[in-house]
């Protein structure tokens, strides 16, 4: 998870301690609540070169966290098809996790959505190149 806003307003607010000690005004729990919403996201890209198996992050963000009621996209940014399943991959045991999705497959420049109702921890992957994984926590 990308944490370098919350990361710079955090530094910020000790500078801003250290010299001023104005802490309170600037680095009030508004102003860091509204730093680390900024790290949730409904989009998720499947970045080029996903497909290979060297690609350390497959899905950009792939471990994110959203609302129950939020709409999740996924976009293939990358140039050959690929799908996003529920669960995780085990070749003897179909794992769907605690709500089903599957994509069907998503072509180059293609979407899928899906809509989380439930408060969970939902892995998904990627059916044709399982290696690609990701993570969604629902608050």
């Amino acid at each position: 998870m990308d944490c370098s806003l919350y990361t710079y307003y955090l530094i910020m607010c000790i500078l801003l301690f250290a010299i001023t000690g104005l802490i309170i005004i600037f680095c009030s729990p508004v102003v860091l609540q509204k730093a680390v919403a900024l790290e949730t996201r409904n989009n998720i890209s499947i970045v080029p070169g996903a497909s290979s198996i060297n690609n350390i992050e497959s899905f950009k963000p792939n471990v994110t966290s959203v609302t129950a009621g939020t709409n999740i996209t996924w976009t293939n940014d990358d140039s050959t098809i690929h799908t996003v399943n529920s669960g995780i991959f085990n070749i003897n045991n179909k794992d769907l996790g605690p709500e089903p999705f599957e994509s069907g497959l998503i072509n180059p420049g293609g979407t899928f959505i899906h809509f989380f109702k439930k408060p969970n921890i939902y892995d998904y992957y990627c059916s044709i190149h399982p290696f690609m994984t990701g993570k969604i926590t629902v608050r």
